[in-house]
């Protein structure tokens, strides 16, 4: 295919006290073997010179554009880099991690030959700084199906899809069409929350389990392992937002709500659990038991896995107990 006539790609990249990471992970984009593309580095607020890196790399690199703001949090700085993406096409990359770099011309070449909304790779490729990902030259492609949104819905609620906005791309004409945004209230559950907005939208979006996005799992400033109680709190409240907004929803798109907020349950369980801070906030370590018991009240009707099959009966067994085994084997490295 043309890349000129078929388009750029605006790569969306939020960043904020990333210097450790951002080099690594600009390099694994402009990498990549599709090479109508921008980089938008949406700076904001940062404190450790990741500020002073975005300029840098905008002067030794003509794809990358650089946008400074106030701190903003990551929801508003993506939905500042949608408003400011030139690209036919719109995807988004975290500066803590890495792609493959065949990232953009996978999904892209499925967006154009089918005609669709999104592309979705489904699965991640977790890594620390102990395994950094090598460059796939050979891309081992799965193949994709094309399915409906609400079987996009019921694949994201159930986990069988990355929940984060990364390893997607999206049709900036889509975007623009339904008005879709990040939730700037959100800043856990946000990509989670957005992709429900997307699926819920399409009619047509394509489905690969090919893995080419390289998701860090170290990062010690990350939202996602570093203990706040404010995080547990704005997670739960992501997954109200996520059920007001399927309320006129049946099943199994129901069904695959409830696993999906019985797992954000277990999961915060286990952070109060890694993190020793259960004895600081009784009132929330009691409401997660409470919701972990009742898992298997949520997978009677869905097609599940049979290792998420037993990690719920486990937790509906003896929560605190399931939360520190499931510690021990998951791959994040969990702080204070």
């Amino acid at each position: 295919m043309n890349e000129d006539v078929n388009g750029l790609c605006s790569v969306i990249v939020p960043v904020h006290n990333s210097k450790d990471y951002l080099n690594d992970c600009v390099a694994s984009i402009l990498r990549n073997s599709y090479s109508c593309i921008e980089i938008i580095l949406v700076e904001n607020g940062s404190t450790d010179g990741s500020k002073e890196l975005c300029d840098e790399i905008s002067k030794n690199f003509s794809q990358v554009r650089v946008v400074h703001c106030p701190a903003m949090g990551v929801s508003a700085a993506r939905n500042k880099g949608i408003l400011l993406a030139q690209g036919d096409f719109i995807c988004f990359v975290d500066a803590d991690d890495m792609v493959s770099d065949e990232y953009i011309r996978y999904m892209r070449n499925i967006m154009v030959s089918e005609s669709v909304d999104i592309v979705v790779c489904k699965g991640v490729v977790p890594f620390s700084n102990a395994s950094l990902p090598k460059a796939y030259r050979d891309l081992h492609d799965t193949g994709y199906n094309i399915i409906t949104g609400d079987s996009a819905l019921v694949d994201l609620l159930t986990y069988q899809t990355a929940i984060g906005c990364y390893s997607k791309m999206f049709s900036k004409d889509y975007i623009r069409n339904i008005k879709l945004q990040f939730e700037e209230k959100l800043f856990v559950g946000e990509g989670f929350n957005f992709n429900v907005d997307a699926f819920r939208g399409s009619s047509r979006v394509a489905s690969s389990n090919t893995r080419i996005y390289y998701y860090r799992v170290d990062n010690a400033n990350s939202a996602m392992t570093k203990f706040n109680v404010k995080k547990l709190q704005n997670g739960l409240k992501a997954m109200d937002l996520i059920r007001y907004k399927l309320v006129d929803y049946q099943q199994p798109v129901l069904a695959a709500y409830s696993y999906a907020y019985w797992h954000t349950c277990f999961d915060f369980l286990m952070d109060l659990s890694a993190s020793r801070q259960a004895l600081a906030y009784p009132n929330l370590y009691t409401f997660l038991i409470e919701k972990s018991k009742r898992g298997c009240h949520s997978i009677d009707k869905l097609d599940l896995s049979f290792k998420d099959k037993f990690k719920v009966m486990c937790a509906s067994v003896n929560p605190k107990i399931a939360a520190k085994v499931f510690n021990i084997l998951r791959k994040r490295k969990f702080t204070k």
